[in-house]
């Protein structure tokens, strides 16, 4: 886990998940939406993988700090995959704008 490319890896896939949803409203139109939801799905996945393998590697990081801040920023990826997000807020009949800079102002 702390080889150079892993390390990379990480950085950028911790990136995409920070400025990814922002992006895509303010630059993407909404038929856009389903690539960002796979993509973001796939860093889910990789985050959720990523505190497995610290589980099992890292002494003292199964249930300590760096565990439950990553357990946290993870599970916050789930408001950016909006049909995990209209599943369970119920909101998919929402006004779809197409124009990114309409998306913008409420």
């Amino acid at each position: 886990m702390h080889h150079w490319t892993v390390t990379l890896f990480i950085v950028i896939v911790t990136l995409y998940a920070l400025f990814a949803d922002d992006i895509k409203i303010a630059a993407f139109e909404r038929k856009n939406d389903e690539a960002f939801n796979y993509i973001t799905s796939v860093v889910f996945g990789v985050f959720i993988l990523e505190i497995i393998i610290n589980s099992i590697v890292q002494k003292h990081y199964f249930l300590g700090f760096y565990f439950w801040l990553d357990i946290f920023a993870t599970v916050s990826l789930i408001t950016d995959i909006t049909w995990i997000w209209y599943a369970i807020v119920g909101d998919e009949n929402v006004d779809f704008i197409d124009d990114p800079m309409q998306r913008l102002q409420f």
